[in-house]
């Protein structure tokens, strides 16, 4: 587990057509959670991007890690779980988003089972 005082949370992207990731960009748009907990996004920096360009007034950066050493406790962490292009359509369910959904999720289990992360938040998977 963490050796800071605030718990690190990991948070599984959901399916990628879905509400998931625009609750995450959303939702730490507003810093002030950064003083209660670490968030670690398990998805893919493209994904995250996809969603942070349709809110121009909203300020979410984030830093990109490998490995769990390295995350920083001030800010947003993104673990990218995949490096490939993913059509995003929001609104639009699919095998393939819901196959990156479910590597998010099983990703940021792993990390939590090894102590990478205190605890984990899903977004919804559809089927």
């Amino acid at each position: 587990m963490s050796h800071t005082a605030k718990p690190v949370i990991g948070i599984s992207c959901g399916d990628l057509n879905g509400i998931g990731i625009e609750l995450i960009v959303k939702t730490f748009s507003d810093t002030r959670l950064l003083e209660h907990c670490t968030p670690v996004i398990f998805s893919s920096g493209k994904a995250i991007n996809f969603y942070r360009k349709s809110f121009a007034d909203i300020n979410f950066n984030y830093q990109n890690i490998k490995d769990f050493s390295r995350i920083g406790h001030k800010q947003i962490n993104l673990f990218n779980c995949w490096e490939e292009e993913v059509a995003i359509t929001p609104g639009q369910l699919s095998d393939v988003s819901g196959k990156y959904a479910v590597l998010s999720l099983q990703t940021a289990v792993a990390a939590l089972k090894q102590k990478q992360i205190d605890g984990l938040v899903t977004a919804p998977i559809h089927k």
